[in-house]
């Protein structure tokens, strides 16, 4: 799971951004070297819609957060096909 925040940074999110970008960079450095059947792919979401979210960010704007079932649809349509390396952003 990757993050917009690996493009995008946030203040006073240093470590998390980089790990994220680690995320990305790992994902397609795999892609690359696990050509033979083998595939690794990375869901890119910005602000996922959970309670905890919605609690620290009330006066946010949910509508455009990814929703769970955003996530699963993805994840589904990745695993049914032969993409490797892919960013997806949500």
């Amino acid at each position: 799971m990757g993050s917009q925040r690996a493009i995008n940074g946030m203040p006073l999110a240093g470590a998390y951004c980089a790990s994220k970008v680690a995320v990305h960079s790992l994902t397609q450095t795999i892609a690359l070297e696990n050509c033979n059947g083998v595939t690794c792919n990375a869901l890119v979401p910005g602000i996922i819609d959970t309670p905890a979210n919605r609690n620290n960010m009330p006066e946010a704007a949910h509508h455009s957060w990814a929703t769970l079932e955003s996530l699963a649809q993805n994840i589904v349509k990745i695993l049914q096909s032969n993409t490797n390396g892919l960013l997806l952003e949500i």
